[in-house]
């Protein structure tokens, strides 16, 4: 089965490099709003999106970016 996503590349802030390396994995095949709020439900926490949109890249920030 095919995966396909407009999620082109994450960014995460956390407490420790291997916290921040899986998070980063884990964002690129979640859907984007499942992702998002994981991660407003983590303190500590942080993460930014780029997504190809309309052709156009669109970057998306958590709320403590």
């Amino acid at each position: 089965m095919a995966f396909t996503s407009n999620i082109l590349s994450t960014s995460v802030t956390a407490p420790n490099c291997i916290t921040a390396d899986a998070l980063a994995t884990a964002l690129m095949v979640m859907p984007l709003d499942d992702g998002r709020q994981m991660i407003e439900e983590n303190d500590n926490i942080e993460a930014v999106w780029i997504i190809s949109e309309n052709d156009k890249l669109i970057q998306i920030k958590s709320s403590g970016w």
